[in-house]
């Protein structure tokens, strides 16, 4: 039988639920961090999940080291034995690109691709603004200044 801890009934509900995704959204200190942690138990202990087909996503890069900090202590309790960096938890930027980096060989990018900035974005446009002018309806989607 799972220990759930001091889960509420809506908590438990979050962890137990093991068909598809869950979206959890609550003020601070509301126990969404214990809610996810125990839901990744769970999902470990109770439903045979590997690790490698969890993935969470938060906002912050704090809130994603206090994910994976909290994941392992209670694994380590629980003396269940996986591996932690197997599993895609990080913000959803951070997310987004180790997945680019997972399955790069089936994408047009070049190993040595980079992210642009803010500035690197703008110049980018500025360069090549008469090209995004001649768009049809580009007007749609650029903002009027």
């Amino acid at each position: 039988m799972f220990d759930f801890g001091n889960a509420n009934d809506a908590q438990k509900l979050a962890i137990s639920s093991s068909n598809g995704a869950v979206l959890i959204t609550a003020g601070p200190g509301t126990g969404k961090t214990f809610t996810l942690v125990q839901r990744a138990i769970y999902l470990i202990q109770e439903c045979g999940v590997k690790p490698e087909q969890i993935l969470m996503a938060t906002f912050t890069e704090k809130a994603a080291k206090e994910l994976v900090t909290r994941i392992t202590n209670e694994l380590a309790v629980r003396k269940i034995y996986v591996n932690v960096n197997e599993m895609y938890i990080g913000t959803f930027h951070s997310l987004c690109l180790r997945i680019i980096k997972d399955n790069l060989e089936f994408t047009q990018l070049k190993k040595n691709y980079r992210l642009l900035d803010s500035f690197d974005q703008k110049y980018l446009v500025f360069r090549n603004i008469q090209k995004f002018r001649n768009i049809a309806d580009i007007e749609l989607v650029m903002l009027k200044s």
